[in-house]
């Protein structure tokens, strides 16, 4: 028997064992409670992965991907398609932005990548119950994951996951989800929606982000009807609560889409935020803001640097009743926006910043780029030709200038259909970097030649 298939046996056996034991824990639950599923029926264990090649237990990382060739490093890094398992979504082409079905945020937890996907068809769909959590393994740590576990199914929507205390927190659609953690596994009887959204309906292809501190939860939506007070606590704003979920209240209002969320090396809160669309190509811009309890950054009624929103700007909004509804309400509003929190930095308008995290030199990472923020940029939609599909880098220390760190994503030779749309970027155990992609359903690993010695 060749490597490759003693390698891929193997993992079929390990993939048993792991589905018996999530069988055993799952037990008996209400018809309506999603399930710890045993298999996907459409899933297969190998990595479909193009070029396939790794390097044997020793732990140093494959070649990089040749298939990958379109995607531009700086000097010494490489990438690699780390995992590209059909349970991972992806490959759809819509015409219409907001989120793809695909793979969306990560975080490493006891050597797991664990994830979320939507599933469905769009996120636009008004009843979508395919969600999923996956945990993915990499055993010889080479780069290149040879086991996954789909964890939990059945969920809305959910985009982002967060750990503490032996729980795991789960953003979906619907509420903030919290299940206790039994080793690796989620043991899904313990389900709990500790913060509930009653208005969910009145999202429009709502993304829901949790972080889980010692401090609490904090929870952000993404704004309801461009702007209108549908739900009161949680429009616009960063919302924080007891662990249980109970206590919350507003910590920061005036943030549209504040989709990524992380702390600094310093704890500050920082976020990205995505400006209003269907505008012109060149403004308003997206944001970095550093989060401070009690600031107001502004919308609906103050953008950029504190500039006001004024009504005949959203009724120039292209194809966008919402926007012009709301053109109506600032119209009867006198706000003084020089009161207002700026953003920390100002990006290209239209580049849709998602998740965001610090860089981490170990492991051989250099260290010229320690400290800087990487910003994943989903890329624009509605404009022609587009712009962002990168990684982003932010001088964070210093000037908070802004450089491109990975491109390529965007098709030169096909707009409306890029390579790929980059969504989150975390560090691994190794010290390298792991970056999700919604569109191609792909997670892609980037190491430094350093690393291999």
């Amino acid at each position: 028997m060749s490597p490759t298939r003693s390698r891929l046996a193997l993992a079929v056996v390990v993939l048993a064992v792991l589905v018996a034991g999530c069988s055993a824990v799952v037990g008996d639950r209400a018809a309506d409670e999603p399930t710890a599923a045993d298999t996907v029926n459409d899933t297969t264990l190998a990595n479909t992965d193009a070029d396939s090649t790794a390097n044997p237990v020793n732990g140093t990382f494959g070649p990089p991907s040749s298939d990958l060739d379109y995607l531009d490093l700086p000097d010494g890094y490489h990438v690699a398609t780390f995992a590209n398992f059909s349970t991972l979504g992806g490959q759809m082409r819509r015409p219409h932005g907001g989120a793809n079905p695909g793979v969306r945020f990560m975080h490493w937890r006891d050597g797991v990548l664990y994830v979320a996907v939507p599933g469905g068809r769009s996120v636009y769909d008004d009843a979508n119950d395919t969600g999923r959590v996956v945990a993915i393994r990499d055993p010889d740590r080479d780069g290149r994951a040879e086991e996954y576990d789909v964890l939990l199914s059945g969920l809305d929507k959910p985009n982002n996951l967060d750990f503490h205390d032996g729980f795991v927190y789960v953003a979906t659609d619907e509420a903030v989800l919290r299940y206790r953690m039994n080793g690796t596994a989620i043991d899904a009887d313990t389900r709990r929606a500790v913060v509930p959204f009653p208005n969910a309906d009145a999202y429009d292809a709502p993304t829901v982000t949790v972080l889980a501190t010692d401090e609490g939860l904090w929870v952000r939506r993404s704004t309801a009807v461009a702007g209108e007070d549908v739900d009161s606590m949680f429009e616009s704003a960063i919302v924080r609560c007891d662990l249980d979920g109970s206590n919350c209240e507003q910590y920061a209002t005036g943030l549209r889409n504040a989709v990524g969320m992380t702390f600094s090396p310093d704890g500050s809160l920082v976020v990205s935020e995505m400006g209003a669309g269907h505008t012109n190509r060149t403004y308003p811009p997206d944001e970095i803001n550093v989060v401070g309890e009690g600031n107001d950054y502004g919308w609906p009624y103050c953008q950029g640097d504190n500039d006001p929103v004024t009504p005949a700007f959203l009724r120039n909004a292209t194809d966008d009743d919402k926007l012009h509804d709301l053109a109506d309400h600032v119209e009867t509003v006198d706000v003084d926006c020089t009161n207002k929190t700026a953003p920390a930095v100002n990006l290209r308008a239209h580049v849709a910043p998602l998740g965001v995290t610090f860089f981490e030199s170990r492991g051989g990472m250099p260290s010229e780029f320690e400290g800087d923020l990487l910003v994943a940029s989903h890329g624009s939609w509605g404009l022609n030709p587009p712009i962002g599909y990168e990684i982003i880098r932010v001088d964070w220390d210093g000037s908070k200038s802004t450089h491109t760190f990975i491109s390529g994503w965007q098709n030169e030779s096909d707009w409306q259909n890029p390579h790929g749309r980059p969504v989150d970027v975390t560090f691994g155990p190794r010290g390298a970097m792991y970056i999700s992609d919604d569109k191609a359903g792909r997670i892609y690993v980037v190491w430094h030649e350093d690393m291999d010695n």
